[in-house]
């Protein structure tokens, strides 16, 4: 559920990196910041990077043992 718009409504992990480039090229990451967006009104909260990890873990869908 959206904190924003109170919906039930998908929500998407996205990725910021800053890179460093010279001449237009990238060399190597400086920075990363991870937000998650709602899907219904695009309301974003920061995550920490164990959040994320903790967030695609409980997403991943885990195979039963037959």
């Amino acid at each position: 559920m959206c904190g924003y718009c109170g919906v039930l409504a998908q929500q998407q992990v996205l990725k910021k990196s800053t890179k460093f480039t010279l001449f237009f090229v990238p060399l190597f990451p400086l920075a990363k910041s991870y937000a998650n967006e709602c899907t219904n009104c695009g309301g974003t909260t920061r995550l920490t990077a164990t959040q994320v990890r903790h967030s695609m873990d409980w997403a991943t869908p885990h195979a039963s043992a037959d």
